[in-house]
């Protein structure tokens, strides 16, 4: 399965927003490369991963994140190394910026 293959594999309303997040991502870090890995989008920078895989409530975001960018980040839902996304309302951007930058840095 390709990326695009799963990100329009949802409805339209988590498609869309899969899509979103893919592109933000892509256009603010040109050196990422990324593809479908353990049935979710995998982003690469040198030996540092983050995946987002959307599931039935939610998107998620998984790395090993240090649990102080959780705690900088009070709005997005979180457990242990794994940030949660509703699929209702707007996507919050700037805080998903501030996951990758923090964690690719």
């Amino acid at each position: 399965m390709t990326v695009d293959e799963y990100i329009y594999s949802f409805d339209e309303n988590t498609s869309s927003r899969l899509k979103a997040i893919h592109s933000l991502i892509l256009n603010h870090f040109p050196d990422i490369t990324y593809r479908y890995s353990y049935q979710m989008i995998g982003y690469f920078y040198h030996k540092k991963r983050i995946y987002i895989g959307a599931f039935k409530t939610h998107i998620g975001i998984y790395g090993g994140f240090d649990p102080k960018l959780a705690e900088s980040i009070p709005q997005i839902k979180h457990k242990n190394s794994t940030f949660y996304l509703s699929l209702e309302g707007e996507i919050p951007f700037d805080e998903i910026l501030h996951i990758f930058s923090n964690y690719l840095k």
